[in-house]
């Protein structure tokens, strides 16, 4: 082996980990809900990867992100609505859903059981840093 390769970083040969106890998490004690942020921080604004954490009755309510900004949700188990603007849909086990996220969005609570996931993503030309 050249003594280059000794010093590459093989991107493609090593499996990066994020332990449960390590996973950056947003509480929001009054409403019920938290978020922990499952993606890498160099691609935040990018592309995101979530996990909501629900309590009964809970509701996250989210300003306009940026131009172009599109959410992606799958409902792994259980029932929840979700809004984009002025459309609003049910979900429920097995579906999926893809609304912009350049509008206020919101997502409820239906069925206290419930599990999802959550992606958000935004066009490279429609990220101004």
């Amino acid at each position: 082996m050249e003594f280059a390769g000794l010093l590459e970083d093989d991107h493609n040969s090593r499996v990066e980990v994020l332990r449960s106890v390590d996973v950056p998490t947003i509480e929001n004690h009054g409403t019920g809900w938290s978020i922990r942020i499952l993606s890498p921080p160099e691609e935040a604004r990018r592309h995101e990867v979530h996990d909501l954490q629900f309590g009964k009755d809970s509701v996250v309510a989210s300003l306009p992100h940026a131009q172009g900004a599109r959410e992606h949700l799958t409902v792994i188990e259980g029932q929840l609505t979700v809004s984009s603007g002025d459309a609003v849909e049910q979900l429920s086990t097995g579906d999926a859903a893809r609304y912009a996220a350049d509008v206020p969005q919101k997502i409820a609570l239906i069925d206290p059981r419930m599990r999802f996931c959550w992606c958000m993503g935004r066009k490279i030309s429609a990220i101004t840093d």
